[in-house]
């Protein structure tokens, strides 16, 4: 058996349209999960205006130069925070598709349990790569701004304007990452239901090729690899 993600098309059977199956897919997932992306925004945004106030808190309290406080965020701190905030989104959108994965080859929903431990393994180290990735992403643009704002020689004033006015805090960055990352967790908990359903042995690449796809994803379209690749 074969069936369909977002970016994956699975489910193809001889004599069915790709593109029109896989436009199909990708409306019923859109629709599936609006809500998922703005609890994803609205945690993102939460999580960047608490990092705004502690790298500010930093800047300014005493004790070190200012020189010394290039590291504006405790990255260990602010991984785990961020692994707080969101594991229970991603738990939450990865139940939710891995069921959906099963009704689409025709299996119970309910034989996806979350917490089956290689299920488990995978949100663990889904919600750390994310937590890290964007953490780090963070973390190192602010070194970059205070570098250069100390190359400049800005006052404790300006430094703190810099972060202020990071666009890495804004609404925008944080819409982009739950676009993202909704999209990436739902192709995924697809992919590892299929797999642990064992019944589905090979997926195929399915794009919209419209003018948003870039040429490597395009090459990929109707490529066919196994499951686990």
């Amino acid at each position: 058996k074969k069936a369909i993600t977002p970016r994956l098309f699975k489910g193809i059977r001889e004599g069915v349209d790709i593109d029109k199956l896989g436009e199909a897919k990708i409306a019923a997932i859109k629709k599936r999960t609006q809500n998922y992306e703005t609890l994803f925004a609205d945690t993102a945004k939460k999580l960047f205006d608490g990092q705004k106030k502690r790298a500010i808190t930093t800047l300014n309290g005493g004790g070190k130069s200012i020189k010394a406080k290039t590291l504006l965020l405790d990255e260990e701190y602010e991984i785990e925070l961020t692994v707080d905030l969101f594991k229970p989104l991603f738990g939450d959108l990865t139940e939710k598709e891995g069921k959906e994965a099963l009704k689409l080859i025709g299996l119970d929903p309910d034989d996806f349990d979350i917490g089956t431990p290689s299920i488990q393994e995978f949100l663990r180290k889904n919600t750390l790569r994310f937590s890290k990735t964007v953490t780090e992403k963070t973390s190192t643009d602010l070194r970059k701004l205070m570098a250069e704002g100390l190359e400049n020689g800005e006052a404790i004033d300006e430094l703190t304007s810099r972060i202020s006015d990071y666009s890495g805090f804004d609404t925008f960055r944080a819409e982009r990452i739950a676009r993202t990352e909704t999209i990436r967790a739902q192709g995924e908990s697809e992919r590892v239901a299929w797999s642990e359903s064992g019944v589905v042995a090979s997926i195929t690449w399915y794009t919209a090729l419209d003018e948003r796809v870039d040429d490597d994803c395009a090459t990929l379209h109707g490529k066919e690899v196994g499951i686990e690749e």
